[in-house]
């Protein structure tokens, strides 16, 4: 199964909120609103090594996710791949 890694992570720097984060994109100076857990799930990437989506998942939820959490991480994760922030890596 392939892994998703942050290409950039000295490009991009993340601010947190309460309700969602902000991400920075040094390259292009863009910012990007989040949802918490994208952002979450960002961060995780920039700092860990490559993960596929099930373990990244598994880290957010701290258990077994549902389909609906894998679908709308999955789906985070081909956006920030579509802003060049993150690729696919085979294991």
């Amino acid at each position: 199964m392939a892994r998703c890694t942050c290409l950039r992570r000295q490009d991009l720097l993340i601010r947190e909120y309460p309700d969602g984060c902000v991400v920075y994109d040094d390259a292009d100076a863009s910012l990007h609103a989040l949802e918490p857990w994208a952002g979450e799930a960002l961060l995780r990437l920039m700092q860990a090594p490559p993960l596929d989506v099930a373990e990244l998942a598994d880290a957010l939820v701290g258990g077994s996710p549902s389909e609906q959490e894998l679908a709308l991480l999955d789906e985070a994760l081909r956006q920030f791949a579509a802003r060049g922030w993150v690729t696919w890596v085979q294991p």
